[in-house]
């Protein structure tokens, strides 16, 4: 579990400091913090696809695309 959650923040870190993802940034480093504070790894995951889920509706009615990196994070 340590592991997973080290691999999990090092993995949003990353994508925190990428200079492509801008919309997805506020929601990442909400969820990289409670993770660090807080053993529920599987309940923040949640929370963070909700409301990346939220994001992207928002997202549809501007025409803005969500950024492909952290597309890819939520593939894996």
């Amino acid at each position: 579990m340590k592991a997973r959650k080290k691999d999990l923040s090092i993995n949003v870190t990353n994508l925190i400091l990428n200079s492509v993802v801008k919309e997805e940034r506020r929601l990442l480093i909400t969820y990289n913090n409670h993770i660090e504070d807080y053993e529920d790894i599987e309940n923040s995951m949640m929370n963070l696809f909700n409301e990346r889920r939220l994001l992207a509706v928002k997202n549809i009615s501007s025409k803005e695309v969500m950024s492909r990196h952290v597309n890819d994070f939520y593939k894996k």
